[in-house]
């Protein structure tokens, strides 16, 4: 797909099987689906190899906070287990990135668990910021006309601010006058439907017709 529609490689999408052996929760495929933008668990994942050598190093839950926040990670306790957290409150179970990382094995390693203190700020590696799911190689001039256009919206909630807040709708918005807009959107699309099959097998499926009684 990304060949096809002349759009930049990714490691993290291309290489799914090597690189992210943790699946998309259903709540980070919905935040994608709905956005069409890069969600904190692919961001998390991406970096997986990374963040598991930075932890497995950590003596303490101070380092093991330092090592997270240089990929703008925040561990906080929910429920019985513990979840990774975005800068903009999207979470993801630890366990989902490792099983090394459940609040059991990491309350083991490192006693207790303690809350990060607003102090311990790492330097950030691999910050997470919205960004397209799928990129053109001319993808930037319209992300950053998205992104400007973000900035001017009017302070109160209309309906046209609250769609020019999602990536996927400012695309369909601007379809009917920036070809670039359509291409990406058709590539959305095909790639969505290559990726849930059974979705499309449903849609597809005529419905049976019902036997006389």
């Amino acid at each position: 797909m990304e060949k096809k529609y002349d759009l930049a490689i990714d490691p993290g999408m291309t290489d799914g099987k090597e690189r992210n052996p943790n699946k998309l929760s259903p709540a980070a495929r919905n935040y994608e689906a709905h956005t069409w933008q890069e969600s904190f668990q692919r961001h998390v994942l991406k970096h997986r190899d990374e963040i598991l050598e930075g932890l497995g190093k950590a003596k303490n839950w101070r380092e093991a906070h330092k090592i997270l926040a240089e990929y703008d990670i925040s561990i906080k306790l929910r429920g019985n287990g513990m979840v990774l957290m975005s800068p903009d409150e999207q979470a993801m179970k630890a366990s989902q990135l490792d099983r090394s990382c459940s609040k059991k094995s990491l309350e083991e390693r490192f006693g207790v668990f303690e809350a990060r203190r607003a102090k311990t700020q790492g330097k950030s590696k691999r910050r997470y910021k919205p960004r397209p799911l799928v990129r053109h190689r001319n993808t930037p001039a319209l992300w950053r006309r998205y992104l400007s256009t973000r900035k001017v919206m009017p302070r109160q909630p209309s309906l046209a601010a609250n769609a020019l807040r999602n990536w996927k709708m400012f695309l369909l918005m601007e379809a009917h006058q920036d070809p670039l807009a359509m291409v990406l959107i058709m590539a959305h699309r095909e790639m969505l439907s290559l990726l849930s099959p059974r979705t499309s097998l449903k849609k597809n499926r005529r419905p049976k017709m019902e036997r006389p009684s």
